[in-house]
């Protein structure tokens, strides 16, 4: 008889350690109007609901089914604590446990029984049927999930956790700011995790799908990854948790959080003191799609708290999530994964699936048990990067802050320098010619003219001087876009557009390149187009072939058949001619 895999066993006991924790913090907590809680030990709270129904039929509680297989006996009522619960007859009492030897929590009605359960003498020792309960295994259920359906389904109140203000007011003043401040936090607690926005994850890839579109630099795609990801979003910005089974261990996008929260890159850097060896920026890899302040989860969790956005990030943050992997084969063109997740048909389950469906949990697969899912190597939903100029902006600044840290006269990355400089003009220009401003489709010239003077993007490693330089001309090329963009917002009349034959002329080139850089992608799509189609009639072709076959060696097995099914009946003929001789 096979038993529990031992990695759900941890999870359960994990999840259940936290749990009992919950019961420790609400336990601990007064000021509610329905009910009040006290612990009972480590593994036992004790819930007392105010102002029950008295009539039998106001209430939705009935005993779990129960056979000789699902009985869970409670521990006989042999304190004068048990007897005292048992006769309470203005408050309902009940005792939600986390015992370790289930695995689960469990909640037990210890008052007003026969008003509130159907009466049977085998089902009084059994634990109540909750949908909290049953679904706790299989979904991330907390403590007030529980306690807000006992009391729901008591007394039927619409807000289950609403605070008795004249109680907190007859407490002594620095009794109330403890108790205000600690009800805040359960509630601000309880809002985040009610509200679906900070439930969903999602799955995704950093890729960079840019290379791919490229005609050369076949050793480049060859190395080129793609890297497995759960996201989730906070205030319209999405934050990673890298978890590519090459890494030892998984990654949060610290540069990310630091956006969502309002900070720079360097901001953050100097806020958290943040030593070289904390973070990574690209993995070693120059075509590495995502450059960020990558950081390990416990420093992503000390962040986030300081940051006060640890409940946000609860989700993926988790500590459940530690053992989940993926990794890509480039050779197979497909994905491995060591869970799953439960909300995704069997059938169904694809990259794509993955790829479009927000989910609130995953689940771990058995022990040398994998999944495998093909994947594309084009541009698609669900495929995230950084173009050249985010990138360079985040190279640029951990530069920057290792040449503070180090004190020394290193020099800052050109290529980071010029692609953040001319992608930030890129978008000024955009704009104030009134286009739209697409991150994705930023097209970088590799060298323009300074007056007379060509400059190239490698000439910005050769000297110093010169990068101060080119700093300097492209942030009043910056300034000189803005003044343009202010002025055409002041402007009421309209103005005939008699400045496009005044346009500078490495900015007409910027114009062609980006028009021919369109059409080159418009011709890659026909072209991919066409092989797919190329493709599928390829592959109808070879089945016609393998029926051609199939249908070839049928005839053929029946031509046997019909030849030795002859030979039999001539021999048989044969055989009866021969003993008519003999007779005769």
């Amino acid at each position: 008889m096979l038993g529990q895999d031992p990695k759900e066993v941890v999870n359960h006991a994990t999840r259940l350690s936290w749990f009992l924790q919950e019961c420790l913090t609400l336990g601990t907590l007064r000021g509610f109007r329905h009910f009040d809680t006290f612990m009972r030990g480590r593994e036992e709270l004790v819930l007392r609901v105010y102002s029950i129904t008295q009539s039998p039929t106001c209430s939705t509680l009935l005993p779990s089914e129960i056979d000789s297989r699902s009985i869970l006996p409670l521990p006989e009522l042999t304190s004068p604590l048990d007897e005292d619960l048992s006769r309470e007859t203005e408050r309902t009492v009940f005792l939600i446990t986390g015992y370790a030897k289930y695995r689960c929590p469990y909640v037990w009605l210890r008052s007003h029984k026969e008003l509130l359960i159907e009466h049977n003498e085998s089902d009084k020792e059994n634990p109540l049927q909750l949908t909290t309960t049953d679904e706790w295994k299989i979904k991330d259920i907390k403590l007030w999930q529980i306690v807000a359906e006992i009391i729901f389904l008591t007394i039927h109140a619409d807000n289950p956790f609403e605070i008795d203000f004249d109680f907190l007011e007859q407490l002594p003043a620095q009794e109330s700011r403890l108790l205000n401040h600690s009800l805040l936090k359960f509630l601000e607690a309880v809002y985040v995790q009610s509200d679906d926005s900070f439930v969903d994850k999602e799955f995704q890839l950093l890729f960079n799908y840019k290379l791919e579109e490229e005609e050369e630099g076949e050793i480049l795609k060859s190395r080129n990854r793609m890297l497995p990801v759960f996201k989730v979003e906070l205030n319209q910005v999405s934050i990673y948790r890298l978890i590519h089974h090459e890494y030892d261990k998984h990654y949060i996008s610290a540069g990310q959080l630091f956006q969502a929260c309002g900070l720079t890159i360097t901001e953050g850097l100097f806020l958290f003191e943040l030593k070289l060896s904390d973070f990574e920026v690209d993995f070693l890899n120059s075509q590495f799609p995502f450059c960020d302040i990558w950081v390990s989860v416990e420093m992503a969790k000390s962040m986030a708290s300081a940051l006060g956005v640890d409940y946000e990030l609860s989700l993926l943050l988790d500590n459940a999530l530690d053992d989940c992997y993926s990794s890509d084969n480039v050779n197979r063109n497909e994905m491995m994964h060591n869970w799953i997740v439960p909300s995704i048909p069997h059938l169904q389950y694809s990259t794509r699936a993955l790829l479009e469906t927000r989910f609130e949990q995953v689940e771990m697969l058995s022990s040398n048990r994998k999944i495998r899912t093909q994947i594309s190597r084009m541009r698609q939903r669900g495929i995230v990067m950084k173009d050249k100029t985010q990138n360079g902006l985040v190279r640029w600044q951990v530069t920057a802050y290792e040449h503070h840290l180090t004190k020394q006269d290193v020099w800052v990355d050109y290529g980071s320098i010029w692609d953040s400089m001319q992608g930030l003009l890129f978008d000024l220009q955009t704009l104030s010619r009134e286009g739209r401003l697409v991150k994705n489709e930023r097209v970088l010239p590799n060298n323009i003219m300074v007056g007379n003077m060509p400059l190239k993007r490698d000439h910005l490693n050769h000297q110093h001087g010169l990068q101060q330089v080119y700093i300097g001309y492209m942030i009043e090329k910056m300034m000189n876009e803005l003044n343009r963009i202010s002025l055409k917002d002041h402007n009421t009349q309209p103005i005939e557009n008699s400045t496009s034959h005044h346009i500078v002329f490495h900015d007409r080139l910027d114009m062609i390149e980006q028009e021919l850089y369109k059409m080159k992608k418009k011709g890659n799509k026909r072209i991919e187009e066409i092989e797919v189609l190329q493709q599928r009639c390829i592959q109808q072709l070879n089945e016609i072939n393998n029926w051609k076959i199939k249908f070839e060696k049928t005839r053929q097995s029946e031509r046997i058949w019909i030849f030795l099914f002859i030979l039999s009946a001539l021999f048989i003929v044969y055989y009866l001619y021969k003993i008519n001789i003999t007779v005769k």
